[in-house]
């Protein structure tokens, strides 16, 4: 169990290091900016409330002070936004690689052949992705107050970590999904595009129910809904059922995956 944790961390140590100076970068973009942009911020402001109401949902409706304050600024332009699309892209990758990965490189087989039930590789190869996760997580919000405090700007740390809590929990459950359908599947391909389908149609939901009151309802069914940087980052707040939905999330996708992949014939595809 510990050989094939370890082989998976071996295998996704670049993909991993690479996102990360992505994040880095943009971070570093935008807090570069701020300074700039604080001294603007009536400015900013007053331009905001020109907008549509509607045009404001989209981003959560909490667009007051978003430039007087660096958390309410970050909340708006690096994680509504370049954050997500960071993170999923990570998790998705890794839970697609998890069991269908193998199986189309047909290693899967060898794996299997090890003196090891098939509950603790689907387990081992669980808890590596979800490792990774967890370093990326931590290491780019870290990078994110390491910068603030190198520009000297005033910040909340319990507000930074709240949305490292909640982004671990949001990662973990996309995650937990690409991991199942990666049980389900023995087509990497096939995982990741019904992932990031499934993905952005929670996103196109989040959006939707903003806009129209007939359909309200449908945020509900969104990841994106419970996952609100401008309430968890601008306000330092997180809600009860935020936290039981993401992790019902993690604890059902790995529970059907689990049980999928001990049942399934993996010489089919």
């Amino acid at each position: 169990m510990k050989t094939i944790f370890l082989r998976v961390i071996k295998d996704r140590y670049l993909s991993l290091i690479i996102f990360l100076a992505a994040n880095f970068g943009f971070a570093w973009m935008y807090i570069g900016l701020f300074p700039y942009i604080q001294s603007q911020a009536e400015e900013l402001q007053k331009l905001i409330e020109t907008y549509p109401q509607g045009f404001l949902e989209v981003f959560g409706g909490n667009v007051q002070l978003s430039f007087s304050h660096v958390e309410n600024y970050l909340a708006m332009e690096m994680f509504s936004f370049i954050w997500p699309i960071l993170i999923i892209s990570l998790v998705v990758g890794m839970g697609a690689f998890s069991v269908a990965g193998e199986i189309e490189k047909g290693t899967m087989e060898t794996i299997l052949a090890q003196p090891i039930s098939r509950a603790k590789i689907f387990f081992a190869k669980y808890l590596a992705g979800f490792f990774n996760l967890f370093v990326f997580t931590t290491i780019s919000v870290l990078s994110i107050i390491l910068l603030i405090l190198v520009y000297g700007i005033n910040f909340q740390l319990a507000h930074f970590l709240a949305i490292w809590l909640v982004g671990i929990l949001f990662s973990g459950a996309i995650f937990s999904l690409a991991s199942f359908l990666s049980a389900v599947f023995s087509d990497r391909g096939k995982v990741i595009f019904f992932t990031v389908g499934l993905v952005v149609l929670m996103y196109a939901f989040n959006i939707l129910s903003s806009l129209k009151k007939s359909v309200e309802d449908l945020k509900f069914l969104s990841f994106f809904h419970y996952f609100n940087p401008n309430l968890i980052l601008g306000d330092g707040k997180i809600e009860w059922l935020t936290l039981v939905v993401f992790l019902g999330a993690i604890i059902l996708f790995f529970l059907l995956g689990l049980i999928i992949f001990k049942r399934r014939d993996i010489s089919v595809s």
